[in-house]
């Protein structure tokens, strides 16, 4: 065991990943051993659920276990038992990162080169009580919200829309995907609410983190995953660790999450040059930043690293409904509807991360929220620009999945409705919303 001393001398407990790990090739190796351990977990549990066969719902709905032994059917019918052949070089980056990263060329950026050399800093101790007051105010306004809903889902399912989509909904690889991120969020873990309490973090200042991740993956052309694992990553190690960190720390262990994130997820992950000049305007030494990583991964274990998040839901979501209903959204019109409220999902996804009380919720049933709060949205600025079979066919669609994925209709309600007033909130919380106005933009709001 060992020490890190911060800039103001203070020491930040910090256990050596072994006891032979003592210089730095020792710790360069361990690091890519928990990273290749992570991805190996990740490819193991996908196999596993693919060869245990799909569990799907009949018209019944008994459900029906597919024989894994049968063999794939190429060409599509009818029958809704389709069986599934998911390909895994979609899935799985077969290729192994060293934690070396700064041997990556530095040109593979090229062409955000000048966007890097602007990034700003993220500032976390300034003195902005007006912002950290609005923060406070978002959550308290939103922990006192009764259970009801000013977004009601009352609109029946039509019988012809519901067959068809019981019929086609989660094909192909949106079922395999569906399931196996059920399947995470049952059993891999649940990060409480208050994870932050054993820290002298202030939520504000975690909140201001997420906000400047969105800046700096976006900046590097990152994935949304990349984006998802980091503050996932993040949060993670500040419930798991026995080590209690202050606000001054969070910039370092922002950067050692982004910088696992970049390797477990990107072809080209972000190099740790990168991460020390460029993101991390030099404040750490390369060497901060791989003891982070190392105390991260001594933390979490990496087979933690496999998790899922409520974007991973949303883009089932959407998928399915595009590939089942294009008959019905074939107009220029409809179209851009659906983009609107499929970016306006999107943004909702990474508005409700900067607020640490929506743990509280599982993935699958905030991504629900989401969409249900972007149709409102995206209604409320379309009027009667938004057609009222369209809207018939959203109400729908939500009320199909509330249904299909056995969740409670007042509860979907209940969770739409925090997350518009916390939208409303955030609108005007000039100082955290930025990024993701800038990187997310709504397409139908105009600046």
């Amino acid at each position: 065991m060992t020490t890190i001393s911060n800039k103001e001398n203070e020491n930040i407990l910090f256990f050596q990943p072994n006891d032979e790990v003592q210089d730095q090739n020792n710790l360069d190796e361990y690091i890519d051993k928990q990273i290749k351990q992570a991805k190996n977990h990740s490819k193991a549990l996908k196999q596993q659920q693919v060869n245990k066969g799909l569990n799907i719902l009949d018209q019944n709905n008994n459900c029906i276990k597919i024989n894994p032994n049968k063999p794939p059917q190429n060409n599509t019918t009818n029958n809704p038992l389709i069986q599934i052949n998911v390909d895994n070089n979609n899935q799985d980056v077969k290729m192994d990162i060293s934690s070396q990263s700064d041997s990556i060329d530095l040109d593979l950026n090229k062409k955000n080169k000048e966007n890097v050399m602007v990034l700003s800093p993220p500032n976390f101790l300034s003195n902005d009580a007006m912002s950290e007051s609005e923060h406070n105010h978002i959550s308290e306004k939103i922990g006192g919200l009764e259970q009801t809903s000013v977004i009601p889902l009352n609109i029946d399912i039509n019988t012809m829309f519901r067959k068809r989509e019981s019929d086609n909904l989660l094909l192909k690889c949106g079922e395999s995907s569906y399931k196996f991120n059920k399947v995470l969020e049952e059993s891999v873990f649940r990060i409480p609410p208050n994870f932050l309490d054993k820290h002298k973090i202030n939520p504000y200042i975690r909140t201001k983190m997420v906000d400047w991740m969105i800046e700096v993956l976006s900046v590097f052309d990152s994935s949304e995953e990349t984006f998802f694992l980091s503050v996932n990553i993040m949060d993670l190690f500040l419930w798991k660790t026995q080590t209690i960190y202050k606000n001054e720390n969070v910039h370092l262990i922002g950067v050692g999450c982004m910088f696992i994130a970049s390797k477990f997820q990107e072809i080209y992950p972000i190099s740790l040059k990168m991460f020390e000049h460029r993101i991390g305007h030099d404040q750490f030494k390369a060497s901060d930043i791989k003891k982070m990583e190392a105390k991260i991964f001594k933390d979490i274990k990496p087979e933690n690293l496999v998790s899922t998040s409520v974007y991973d839901f949303s883009k089932t979501y959407f998928y399915d409904f595009y590939y089942n209903n294009k008959n019905l959204i074939a107009s220029d019109e409809e179209v851009n509807i659906y983009k609107y409220i499929k970016v306006t999902s999107l943004y909702l996804n990474k508005m409700i991360l900067h607020y640490e009380f929506f743990y509280q919720e599982k993935c699958s049933i905030k991504a629900i929220g989401c969409i249900v709060t972007a149709v409102k949205i995206v209604g409320d600025y379309l009027g009667e620009k938004f057609p009222m079979n369209v809207k018939g066919i959203y109400n729908d669609w939500m009320l199909f999945l509330i249904e299909q994925g056995g969740f409670d209709k007042q509860k979907v309600e209940s969770i739409s409705n925090r997350i518009y007033t916390t939208y409303q909130h955030y609108q005007k919380s000039k100082s955290i919303s930025r990024n993701l106005n800038r990187f997310t933009p709504l397409p139908y709001i105009k600046k």
